[in-house]
């Protein structure tokens, strides 16, 4: 087929290819699957019975392999993903309430902090106030 054949063909069907496939695949979609058959269009041997309609396959073809291959990569992240998120360590990070707790309870709200032994350790408290007692036997607070 000729160049100047081609370009008549195109001027005449691609509009209408372009139109039925955007329905199906979306413009941009439709209009690079269309363009990708006309390309192919060019190393044709000899012309088809009916070039309209195999540039419409064509195109929708090439529509359907483009979907195929973007939803297979996206498998892939996908997969790629999970092994990661399986071979990756996960990291716990106290949260701050927590580190905020068992390092500086003086920071406290209730000023009272339940030590190892179970009772309720006064220490905290006695921290900013003058000593009325003698010292606990909280091992503990080791006061």
């Amino acid at each position: 087929m000729t160049r100047e054949a081609l370009t008549r063909l195109a001027r005449e069907e691609s509009g209408r290819i372009i139109a039925l496939l955007a329905s199906r695949f979306g413009l941009d979609a439709a209009d690079e699957a269309v363009q990708d058959a006309l390309v192919e269009a060019l190393n044709w041997a000899s012309v088809p019975d009916n070039p309209a309609a195999w540039l419409h396959t064509v195109a929708r073809n090439r529509a359907i392999d483009r979907i195929r291959r973007e939803q297979a990569a996206l498998r892939r992240t996908r997969d790629a993903a999970a092994d990661l998120a399986v071979l990756t360590p996960k990291v716990m990070i106290p949260s701050a309430t927590r580190v905020r707790r068992r390092w500086m309870p003086w920071l406290n709200s209730d000023a009272s902090v339940t030590n190892g032994c179970g009772s309720s350790c006064s220490a905290v408290t006695r921290r900013w106030q003058p000593r009325r007692r003698s010292r606990s036997r909280c091992a503990w607070c080791a006061a």
